[in-house]
């Protein structure tokens, strides 16, 4: 089974219709390392000429959705998205943008009671190796 068979069926199994834009898009997303839609319809809009930018924003969406995308916010105003939905967290530099994945931190013990986390995001922040 090849990867583009594997990918359409992990569409599938989360009740997706198969399309070959969301193959596309999920294909990139996990080649890319957190893209922005831009960037993901500037690699694509190569292959597939009429792409439309809406195409990849909601296909991002509905990736989302199914939960095979996340999508994060690192104050810049532009949301990053990535196929890596294994609980971790995030190093960002604030200087040159640069976003990398951390080992999963442990959810905070001062939870509201009764609250019972599905999701904890950690976006460390800070200045790269690089940039110092």
């Amino acid at each position: 089974m090849d990867a583009s068979e594997r990918l359409a069926e992990e569409l599938a199994a989360r009740g997706l219709r198969v399309t070959q834009q969301r193959l596309q898009v999920l294909q990139a997303l996990r080649q890319l390392d957190h893209p922005t839609a831009g960037e993901l319809y500037d690699k694509l809009s190569e292959d597939i000429p009429n792409l439309s930018k809406k195409t990849v924003y909601s296909t991002l969406e509905t990736l989302e959705e199914a939960e095979l995308a996340v999508r994060l916010s690192v104050g810049d105003g532009a949301h990053r998205y990535e196929a890596n939905t294994e609980p971790h967290s995030h190093a960002h530099c604030r200087a040159c943008g640069r976003l990398e994945d951390l080992p999963h931190a442990s959810t905070p013990a001062a939870l509201p009671a009764g609250f019972t986390p599905e999701r904890v995001f950690v976006m460390v922040q800070g200045t790269c190796r690089d940039c110092r």
